[in-house]
């Protein structure tokens, strides 16, 4: 799993955090994992932006995350299929495990994420996929919040 790095965080802040959750509430764990599905996408997303700057000072201590490993050109191309994947799978879930007012609270965060796509390795700040994940935990928060009234 140490090359996995990236995977295990996401994974663990995006989707097992909400399952043990969910668990606690005694919700059917396989549904709250699918709900999730989204976030830890956009969660993952940030991971590989937050490493970008870090890469040069990450391989001097061996580090192997993907940031170190892989071509800016790889990197682009897999923040993009992530990005798709995680905005797809809105509709993909949609409506058996997401409701519609889930869907259309996350929509607003897809053109931050293209932002933090289209300058994902050519910036230092990783604003723009920090602000996508902020921005989907509270939109999708208050949509669930809304649905539950």
């Amino acid at each position: 799993m140490a090359r996995l790095g990236e995977l295990d965080n996401a994974a663990l802040g995006g989707l097992l955090l909400p399952v043990y959750g969910a668990s606690v509430l005694d919700d059917p764990l396989l549904t709250t994992a699918l709900a999730v599905v989204p976030f830890f996408l956009v969660v993952l997303l940030n991971l590989i932006a937050t490493q970008w700057p870090d890469r040069e000072a990450d391989a001097a201590v061996g580090k192997r995350t993907f940031a170190v490993r892989w071509s800016a050109r790889r990197l682009r191309r897999s923040y993009v299929a992530l990005a798709i994947l995680a905005f797809g799978s809105l509709f993909a879930l949609h409506p058996t495990i997401l409701p519609t007012p889930v869907v259309l609270a996350s929509l607003p965060v897809a053109p931050l994420t293209a932002w933090a796509a289209s300058c994902y390795t050519s910036r230092h700040v990783p604003l723009p996929s920090v602000a996508a994940m902020v921005s989907l935990a509270v939109l999708q928060l208050l949509a669930w919040a809304w649905v539950a009234r």
